[in-house]
Order: C-alpha cells, then sequence, then structure tokens
C-alpha cells in the first residue's frame, strides 16, 4: 500500500492574513510560496512517503507543486478549509 502525503493549498495571495499588520501582501505570498517549497522538499527526503499530492485553485501553487515531483489536483469549488 502506497503512503501519500495530501497538502492544501489556499490562494498564495491569501496566505497568512494572520501576519496582516507586520507584512505586505506581497510578502505575505512570497511566505507562502516558501512554506510550500519548504514542505515538499521535506517530504521529498521522506523515504516512507511514496507521493505526494497538492490540492489548490492557485495556478502557481500548483504550479510550484509539479516542479517538486508532487501530483496535483485543481481544486474547482470555493470551500473554507475548516
Amino acid at each position: 500500500m502506497a503512503t501519500w502525503a495530501i497538502v492544501t493549498v489556499k490562494l498564495l495571495k491569501r496566505a497568512k492574513r494572520r501576519f496582516s499588520g507586520v507584512l505586505t501582501n506581497d510578502e505575505r505570498e512570497v511566505l507562502g510560496r516558501n512554506l510550500l517549497i519548504h514542505t515538499l522538499e521535506v517530504f521529498s527526503q521522506l523515504t516512507e512517503l511514496e507521493r505526494t499530492l497538492v490540492i489548490s485553485r492557485d495556478p502557481s501553487a500548483l504550479q510550484v507543486a509539479r516542479a517538486h515531483a508532487a501530483y496535483t489536483i485543481t481544486e474547482t469549488r470555493k470551500q473554507r478549509l475548516n
């Protein structure tokens, strides 16, 4: 049986809103992208994981995921993560 990591990513433009008092929108977007990259790099080093799947409506997040050999699914419906 294969072990997968599944990562859901909201729009990077809306990443880390709780930091909006100290970071600009652009800085929060960069932070969100860097955190996604870091997560994918860590997952790629785990021998226990056979696949990584990223689900997002954000085309740039999906592009980052594909560049890190992750499978992707484009989320089509607007839903809250909670």
